[in-house]
């Protein structure tokens, strides 16, 4: 599990309000699926999916954690990993809702948030992505490698 991947570095205050619903009117939703390895299941999908929630990319908030219907809701504030150091630094909030199986894991991600840091540490406003923005691109791929974590996580057998 690629802890580093979820850095959010608690300092930035300014984003810790989780934004009103009026503002993602055009929001851009990325939906994302993953499937078991050729002939192989995801093992212990539940506790896993919950271990790797909890230990690695340790969200804000869990909206949601439901056993019977194996699906998982939260708020994440993370540290792009992908932008450059020179521009400084670049974070993604989002919410997530995530649906396991044996087979698949499936993630939505809506709500998506900016937030620029500048070169004193001061983080800026909420700048929400709008589908077809210039950023697009980029927040998809840093999804692409969450969704890919939790997968290889789950693909790895667990020799305990």
């Amino acid at each position: 599990m690629s802890e580093d991947l979820y850095e959010n570095e608690n300092d930035t205050d300014a984003a810790d309000e989780i934004a009103d619903d009026g503002q993602f009117d055009n929001d851009l939703e990325v939906e994302l699926s993953r499937r078991a390895p050729k002939g192989d299941v995801f093992q212990q999908i539940f506790p896993r999916t919950r271990h790797w929630l909890r230990e690695g990319v340790r969200p804000e908030e869990i909206l949601r954690e439901d056993k019977d219907d194996l699906v998982f809701s939260f708020v994440k504030r993370m540290k792009d990993p992908d932008y450059p150091q020179t521009e400084g630094a670049r974070y993604i909030k989002f919410r997530s809702t995530l649906a396991i199986s044996e087979l698949e894991v499936e993630m939505t991600f809506t709500h998506i948030e900016l937030f620029y840091q500048d070169a004193d540490g001061n983080l800026g406003s909420a700048i929400p992505v709008k589908d077809g923005a210039e950023e697009c691109r980029d927040i998809q791929k840093v999804f692409d490698k969450v969704i890919d974590n939790l997968a290889g996580y789950l693909s790895k057998v667990n020799n305990r």
